[in-house]
């Protein structure tokens, strides 16, 4: 056993009686071997003691290793910084995300690494977070933020709350401990989201198609751009579907919502885009719509597509009706060829049975016969050309892209000549051709095309007239000197005024023969109307039978005004 001093004796003999509660003078009174069996006793215990607070010690020095590791080497980041702001630790995750080391980071201000765009908020952020006096009074806070680090700015969110160090009083020292965590990738992708649905809904506002979106109880819950302009109703006018069939007419008596019912229904048993049908729909300003209607399901909401087949639909209506006149059309030519084709016939089949004849009594030397068969054989062959001139003009204006030679031309000029010509073909029928004209008149034509106008609307005057009557021609202006007047009366046998539209109907034979016998294939007047049409004038008749007919064509005068009206 250690030797003690009196004095130490003393002393451990007090601390003894002090921790064992006994009294000292009650003590002293004790025998030596008693006091010092009781010192023994006590001194063992403080070894004892003594062991287990040295055990207790590095049982602490241990879990402060073991936390230090735990912190440092945490996947998430963390930094303790003062009231003051001063970084007094981080770990190895809040160094890779700001990208400088532990040693860079000890001792600076955090704010020095938050991005700038952040700064007020992060300012608000620790405001909050020092404001209590005592740790257990610090709220949990937390903030998203952008980190200004040395490479890169990722976003982080940090979350903190404050341990005191030492607690004496309000001025105790506190510590926050900020946990950051890297959500960069997830704010990346929440950016990229929320661009991509801005881009899908300026699509969807600005699209071509219209939307409407109903839900479950059939209201409208939103409608875009196209589908306001397609209607004319915007969003609080048509606020259900109920009010959009009755405002379009989608209605139906007694059952106002059969439609959008049936529209639901295909919907919901579709997992893609059904098309319904395709139907008339009325705007607010009253005029029609063709739309195709779609719907796509999506939950509790119903996505109703409107396209505009409007002008699809009137393009298609104008192309049946297009084909229905070609089929017509095409008909009427197939009978007129049909008819062309037997009138060519009878005169080249008399030319060439003539010609025989003829060849045989010039063979023979009869030239009596020979003179009655040159005649026939003439006015055949001036039948047959005749035909067969106007049947190559028609054909010529049938033709896309034929060449239109609009000009300035004296009628007066033409007339003449139109009226020679035919000066001794209408002195056979002992006719006369008399034309009356005030003054010289222009016209805006085609000079073969108006030609071919005054050579049938004077052959057909020659060939229906009577003969010893007198054929009339007439040149004028209309009261506003825009058109000049062409008119052409015979005497002779007249049209009922019932068959007078069959004159310029092509495939429409109207049987009439001339004075003479004359035969008419019908294409001369037809001639004329698509020959006057083409001059943007018109043609009319007057007649009766055996008063003879009137026909009068108008042609423009003023080639700045024709030009205009093409």
């Amino acid at each position: 056993m250690k030797e003690y001093s009196k004095q130490e004796l003393t002393q451990l003999i007090e601390n003894v009686s002090f921790m064992k509660g006994l009294n000292l003078e009650e003590l002293r009174n004790k025998p030596i071997d008693h006091i010092l069996e009781t010192i023994s006793i006590y001194h063992q215990e403080l070894e004892f003691q003594n062991k287990e607070l040295v055990r207790a010690q590095e049982a602490i020095t241990r879990s402060e290793k073991k936390y230090a590791e735990l912190f440092y080497q945490a996947p998430v980041g963390y930094v303790i910084i003062s009231d003051e702001r001063e970084i007094l630790d981080v770990n190895k995750a809040f160094c890779d995300l700001c990208g400088y080391s532990k040693a860079e980071l000890a001792h600076n201000t955090i704010t020095d690494y938050i991005h700038p765009d952040f700064q007020d908020q992060f300012y608000l952020f620790v405001y909050r977070l020092f404001r209590g006096k005592k740790a257990d009074q610090q709220p949990a806070q937390s903030i998203d933020l952008r980190l200004n680090g040395k490479y890169e700015q990722p976003f982080v969110m940090l979350s903190a709350s404050a341990t005191v160090l030492t607690d004496s009083d309000a001025d105790a020292l506190k510590v926050y401990k900020i946990t950051v965590t890297n959500i960069d990738a997830q704010k990346r992708k929440e950016h990229a989201l929320s661009i991509s649905e801005a881009k899908f809904r300026t699509l969807v506002r600005n699209a071509p198609v219209g939307f409407l979106i109903a839900d479950d109880e059939d209201r409208i819950v939103y409608m875009n751009n196209h589908c306001s302009q397609l209607t004319g109703y915007n969003p609080d006018v048509l606020s259900d579907m109920a009010a959009f069939w009755k405002k379009t007419g989608g209605e139906k008596e007694g059952e106002p919502m059969e439609n959008w019912a049936v529209l639901k229904q295909e919907a919901r048993s579709h997992t893609g885009c059904s098309k319904i049908y395709i139907s008339t729909f009325r705007r607010a300003d009253g005029s029609s719509l063709y739309l195709e209607l779609s719907t796509i399901a999506l939950g509790d909401l119903f996505i109703l597509s409107l396209v505009d087949l409007t002008q699809h639909h009137k393009l298609e209506e104008t192309l049946k009706k297009a084909n229905r006149d070609l089929e017509v059309l095409n008909q009427q030519k197939l009978k007129l060829l049909s008819i062309i084709g037997h009138d060519l016939r009878t005169p080249i089949s008399s030319i060439q049975g003539f010609a025989d004849l003829l060849h045989e009594d010039l063979s023979e030397g009869s030239f009596d016969s020979a003179l009655k068969f040159a005649s026939i054989i003439q006015k055949a062959a001036q039948k047959s050309m005749s035909l067969l001139l106007n049947l190559v003009d028609w054909a010529r204006m049938q033709r896309e892209g034929v060449a239109f030679n609009a000009a300035l031309l004296n009628l007066n000029e033409m007339v003449e000549e139109t009226r020679s010509f035919f000066r001794e073909v209408a002195a056979q029928k002992e006719i006369a051709i008399h034309l009356e004209a005030g003054q010289q008149i222009q016209v805006v034509a085609d000079k073969q095309y108006l030609q071919t106008l005054l050579r049938n609307l004077l052959s057909n005057a020659v060939k229906f007239s009577y003969p010893n009557q007198t054929v009339s021609l007439r040149l004028d202006l209309t009261d506003d000197g825009s058109s000049a007047v062409i008119e052409v009366q015979d005497k002779g046998v007249g049209i009922d005024e019932d068959q007078i539209p069959m004159l310029f109907e092509p495939g429409t034979r109207y049987n009439r023969s001339g004075t003479n016998g004359e035969q008419s294939a019908g294409l001369g007047l037809i001639l004329c109307k698509e020959i006057v049409d083409l001059h943007k004038g018109s043609l009319s008749v007057k007649s009766s039978p055996g008063n003879g007919s009137v026909f009068t064509v108008k042609l423009p005068c003023n080639i700045s005004e024709f030009s205009r009206s093409l």
